[in-house]
Parts: C-alpha cells; structure tokens; sequence
C-alpha cells in the first residue's frame, strides 16, 4: 500500500444527519466506497461549486480495487462513476416532502492523465457542504475495510443518532429501531426471512463495527412478542484506547 493511499484513508467523511436518516437509495458496496472517497474531499469551507480531481491510481488503491495491466482497474471505476452520476436517492426535506438528488452532476474521466474529476449536484448541496451542526463525521479508513454493503449504512446510522459529549462521558447509548424500519434504512428490504437479515446485515453489520471501527463499539438485542422480532436494540458505546489500537491494527492487515 502506498503513503498516499494510507494519507487519502485518514480523510472524514461528514454528511448531514437528514441524508443518512431520511434518505432511500441502492449503491453496491464498491459504489459506496468510491462515493465516500469523493465526499471525503470536501473541505469544511468549500463551496458547492468546487469541482474535484484525483488519480484514477489513487482512489483504485484506497478502494481496494486491484491495479493490474489490463486496465481493468479502469473500467470497473468507470461503471462504478457511471453508476453513481445515473442514480438518484430520495430524501424527505425540511418541509416533510419526499424529493430526488442526484449524487453527481458531472463526471468526467481523462484516461491520458490518468484522473477522474466530479462535481456534486446541486440537489444535494446542503447535505454535504457548509454543515454548521447535525451532520456525522468519521474517518473513511473504516467503512473502506467493511465487506457488507450494509455494514457501511448501519455504521452511519448508528453515529448519526449519537451525541459525541454523551459518548465521550462513558454513556452506554441505547437505539431501537423495528425490523422493517431497518430494512428500509439499510437497503436491506429483500431479506424477506428475519433470520437471514439478522445473521447477514445484522450480526455481519456489527461484528465489523467492532473489529474495525475506532469510534464506536455496539452490542445488540432483540424484542420478540411470540416468535416474531418487533423491535432491534443496539447499545452503543466509545472505544476504549486498547480497542481502538487492534481496530488500527486490523485495519492495517486489511489494507496491505
């Protein structure tokens, strides 16, 4: 792994909190890795107008998308951009309307130079640039290691729910959320069978929450009223130092 790619992991990731809470939008794994690169860029005092630049190489390597001679490489990133300037998510608003936004306005990619340049639609502007307050935060290096999809959303919208004064004190964070509820919120609407969405989004989700997050430790439980689960309980708590440095380490082995 090259010191570039170890730089471009220790970038944030900061989206308003109304974007992972009241958004519904399908993205492949790969898909939402390359977006969280490009939304990583965003600097605190940018303007919606700032169009970004980076080397095809570069988000290949953070991405863990393996570089080869064939130019593979190349072509899966195109699909994966492609993919992300066609789709659309839906967003309820401030004022309680369900809305489209688009993730990308423009996407263009310059195979002599070896670089991609996107701009953000301006749809989606005031989810993603000049956030005062309400929005989440955290280090891209960790949703990069994730394997599930649904691992990425559940870990931002755990964070999206939680106080950092609260955790930072010691406070065991309690969220629940019904079955259904989840599924909508995680893209995960097709696991028809509880069992199935407990073991591969649930359990999945927060076994690599604990192993690679540095922020966040979660525990879990279940409400059942019969045979049928009503209600998911996720307690969420701050890692503990020891914690964080194997997340690092786990992280590291992950991205060699």
């Amino acid at each position: 792994m090259s010191d570039k790619a170890k730089q471009d992991r220790n970038y944030y990731v900061v989206k308003s909190n109304a974007l992972i809470q009241k958004s519904r939008f399908s993205l492949s794994l790969q898909e939402q890795r390359c977006l969280l690169y490009a939304i990583s860029r965003i600097k605190f005092s940018d303007l919606p107008s700032t169009e970004y630049t980076f080397s095809i190489k570069d988000i290949c390597e953070a991405c863990g998308i393996d570089i080869d001679r064939n130019g593979d490489h190349y072509t899966r990133m195109k699909a994966d951009l492609k993919a992300l300037r066609d789709k659309s998510i839906w967003i309820t608003n401030a004022e309680g309307k369900e809305e489209t936004v688009s993730w990308f306005s423009k996407v263009i990619i310059n195979k002599g130079s070896g670089t991609v340049s996107v701009k953000f639609d301006e749809t989606i502007q005031d989810y993603l640039f000049l956030l005062q307050n309400r929005y989440t935060q955290y280090q891209l290096s960790t949703p990069l290691a994730f394997q599930s999809k649904y691992s990425i959303r559940l870990y931002e919208l755990l964070l999206s729910y939680i106080k950092r004064a609260e955790l930072e004190s010691g406070k065991e964070i309690e969220l629940d959320f019904t079955p259904e509820e989840l599924k909508e919120r995680l893209d995960a609407k097709n696991y028809t069978k509880f069992y199935d969405f407990r073991r591969f989004v649930i359990e999945k989700g927060i076994e690599e929450i604990n192993k690679y997050s540095e922020d966040i430790n979660v525990s879990y439980d279940y409400i059942y009223v019969g045979k049928m689960a009503k209600r998911v309980i996720f307690i969420v708590k701050e890692v503990r130092p020891l914690q964080a440095y194997k997340a690092r380490q786990e992280k590291k082995e992950k991205f060699k």
